[in-house]
């Protein structure tokens, strides 16, 4: 019989605490959240889109998850009064947030970056039998807008602003994407207006359904909308995205991005960013307006410092430094 030494009987019994340690220490750089809601955007947009996918991907992961709808100005209040635990926003929000601009009743600081998701891109459809070629001709008529507190309703304000309007001159209703889009195809509205990445559902779904245009902005208009918020930046949507759509239409946009609170615990945040990028080609095919999400954009978030949970997992994986 092989004898042990007391010796060799403690430094196994230290070897297995440290293994355990281990463990335990593994475990807390990486803990699950007990329950994530993820806030998306309206019914029936690509962001609602998203928002279901991320919640499903951490649903499969092991982890109680949903996905409620919202938007990207209502978003950060719902992270920052911590009723949710990812927020869908956009650059524009964030800036707004940090100085405290209505519709937030003071400044907003809490929100940290999980990732980069996508770019949100200004959309303005009018039917083509309106007649509408022009902005100024948008002046008394019935157009789908959506309710403050969406960065959609911003940036049409600020486009009106642009003409020399505001929102009283335009006979606007308010509602979801889904809202807007039927309500251009039965020709209550002229037409519908929406933050979205191309192509996007609801204006692919009008598009095809009755002649419509996308209205461009002239250079004037764009260089003064850039004025008015720098997280608005110059964008186009290509020639030939959607039905009929034969030119370049000059437009404005902002970076899309998944935000979480600054109080959230740091191994929550790196298992909720290291899930998302082992899982991210699965993810993107979620929706088309993921398809540009990469390794470099993911980490490039806008307006605010990454969470050092997701800060950490990048580091890690060297996607940072």
């Amino acid at each position: 019989m092989t004898k042990i030494s007391r010796r060799g009987v403690l430094s196994a019994a230290t070897a297995t605490l440290t293994v355990a340690a281990i463990g335990r220490s593994a475990g807390a750089q990486q803990a699950a959240p007990g329950q994530i809601t993820v806030v998306s955007g309206p019914a029936g947009s690509g962001w609602n889109a998203i928002g279901a996918g991320l919640a499903a991907l951490y649903a499969r992961n092991g982890v109680r998850a949903n996905s409620e709808p919202g938007g990207a100005i209502t978003n950060l209040i719902q992270v920052d009064e911590k009723k949710a635990e990812v927020a869908m926003t956009m650059g524009v929000a964030v800036g707004m947030a940090l100085k405290g601009e209505r519709p937030f009743r003071g400044v907003v600081n809490s929100m940290r970056g999980l990732a980069l998701f996508g770019d949100q891109t200004g959309h303005f459809l009018v039917r083509a039998d309106a007649g509408i070629t022009r902005w100024e001709e948008l002046r008394g008529k019935p157009y789908a807008s959506q309710a403050p507190g969406n960065a959609s309703q911003v940036a049409f304000a600020d486009a009106l602003k642009a003409y020399g309007m505001t929102e009283a001159d335009v006979r606007i209703s308010r509602g979801s994407q889904q809202f807007g889009g039927d309500g251009t195809k039965d020709r209550r509205f002229v037409g519908v207006t929406a933050m979205t990445g191309y192509p996007g559902p609801m204006f692919m779904d009008v598009m095809q359904s009755v002649p419509s245009r996308l209205l461009s902005l002239s250079e004037e208009a764009l260089q003064k909308i850039l004025s008015y918020n720098p997280g608005w930046a110059r964008r186009t949507i290509p020639a030939n995205t959607y039905p009929g759509q034969t030119e370049p239409v000059l437009t404005f946009g902002t970076p899309a991005q998944f935000v979480v609170h600054k109080d959230m615990p740091e191994a929550q945040v790196y298992w909720l960013t290291r899930v998302l990028h082992e899982n991210l080609e699965a993810f993107k095919r979620t929706q088309a307006a993921l398809a540009d999400m990469t390794n470099q954009t993911m980490t490039q978030v806008v307006g605010v410092d990454l969470h050092p949970g997701a800060a950490r997992y990048y580091r890690e994986k060297g996607m940072i430094r």
